[in-house]
């Protein structure tokens, strides 16, 4: 899902053997909801997809720290990070 101007995930539950998730260089970060630019809401599809032991969320538009303990810290499975590029 590289390169795809995606701004949220959605639709991972349909994928129940998802393993490895890479969405790089999208527009994660830049998700409204209600008029305010919300990360967490933009990520909160991951959750659906507990089987992701591999992510790859760099050079995303990512600046909210509670993304860690909002999403990254109840992934059960993920072992393996790349988020460089992002500021949180």
């Amino acid at each position: 899902m590289n390169d795809n101007l995606l701004e949220c995930v959605e639709g991972l539950d349909k994928l129940p053997k998802l393993s490895t998730f890479y969405a790089k260089r999208n527009k994660f970060g830049r998700f409204k909801v209600d008029g305010e630019i919300n990360c967490v809401a933009a990520l909160k599809g991951l959750l659906d997809c507990p089987t992701i032991s591999c992510l790859d969320i760099s050079d995303n538009y990512i600046d909210d720290p509670a993304i860690i303990e909002e999403i990254l810290v109840k992934m059960p499975n993920l072992g393996v990070l790349y988020s460089q590029g992002n500021d949180f």
